[in-house]
């Protein structure tokens, strides 16, 4: 019986858009598609086949395989962009840096008051924090993933 439901608004939990982006570049770049990251960043929100639609009418001379065709490719392509993580981090190094992240900000937070540049600063720690806390959250997942798989 399930207990809980995870809505995850994209972001919160895992930024996927910019693999989505690079997955897309990458299935129909390699037909010839002249598609960019910022043609597919206009898609945000929109689901698979809006996004499909879409990114067709970028490039009308190449034609493309149906939607439901693509699918399979395009979410192999989006797998293989979160597998490669942060551009070769290991789950060791994403260790390593939240420790330097959380000296840091335990440094902020003894000053309690945040001026002008140091603001941004946290706010750029915080999202380097939920950056590498969710890479490692999600190597678990596909760690745990494959040894079900193995059984």
């Amino acid at each position: 019986m399930s207990r809980a439901i995870v809505f995850d608004c994209d972001g919160v939990l895992v930024d996927s858009e910019p693999h989505s982006a690079a997955a897309w570049v990458a299935v129909l770049g390699r037909r010839g598609h002249r598609a960019t990251a910022a043609d597919v960043a206009d898609c945000t929100g929109l689901g698979f086949a809006a996004t499909y639609d879409h990114l067709a009418g970028v490039d009308p001379g190449v034609v493309l395989p149906p939607a439901e065709d693509l699918w399979p490719e395009v979410q192999a392509a989006l797998a293989a962009s979160f597998d490669r993580g942060l551009e070769g981090v290991t789950a060791k190094q994403a260790e390593a840096e939240l420790v330097k992240i959380e000296r840091l900000m335990e440094t902020y937070q003894k000053n309690r008051k945040l001026h002008g540049p140091m603001f941004d600063d946290v706010l750029k720690l915080k999202y380097l924090h939920q950056r590498y806390t969710n890479f490692l959250k999600y190597m678990e997942w596909r760690d745990k993933q494959g040894s079900a798989g193995g059984r």
